[in-house]
């Protein structure tokens, strides 16, 4: 996990080809996937990815899948790579909350506008009712409203 978090391709490569789990989680349920993708480290991500990573993996509290921190990352290339490799677009975290609502709560528009296009439902509600667009409001990324449906964007929260 230091390695891919660090970026160490190689020594990423190395462990692996020396029997190391690609999909071995800490005791909080997180995987070298996940902290590659939190880290924004493509390179890792992708060699990961092309060897077995499961991209379902989720940590235990949170309930975030590497999805979720590729939008914490904010880079919309690592989210569509991973998006390539599998994962669920509309998948819900612990509190009920979609990747698309992440990248909303931390103000990442590239990453929306990839999630959107992909595919990604404006209209979900977390367990609290909010949508992505009450994220973005409520985390004051208010400019990213003009990135959502208009039917979502007329009604506020």
């Amino acid at each position: 996990m230091q390695a891919a978090m660090a970026g160490k391709l190689e020594q990423v490569r190395e462990l692996v080809a020396r029997g190391i789990d690609i999909n071995f989680v800490n005791r909080s349920g997180v995987s070298a996937l996940m902290v590659a993708c939190q880290w924004n480290q493509t390179q890792v991500v992708r060699f990961l990815l092309e060897n077995g990573a499961d991209v379902e993996l989720r940590e235990r509290g949170s309930g975030h899948d590497a999805l979720m921190y590729s939008c914490f990352s904010g880079n919309p290339d690592l989210v569509e790579l991973v998006l390539r490799h599998g994962a669920t677009i509309d998948a819900t975290d612990a509190m009920g909350r979609s990747a698309l609502m992440i990248a909303a709560s931390v103000g990442k528009a590239e990453t929306v506008k990839v999630l959107l296009r992909t595919g990604a439902n404006a209209d979900l509600r977390d367990h609290s009712g909010a949508t992505a667009l009450d994220w973005a409001r409520e985390s004051g990324h208010r400019a990213l409203a003009d990135l959502f449906p208009a039917k979502g964007r007329r009604k506020g929260r």
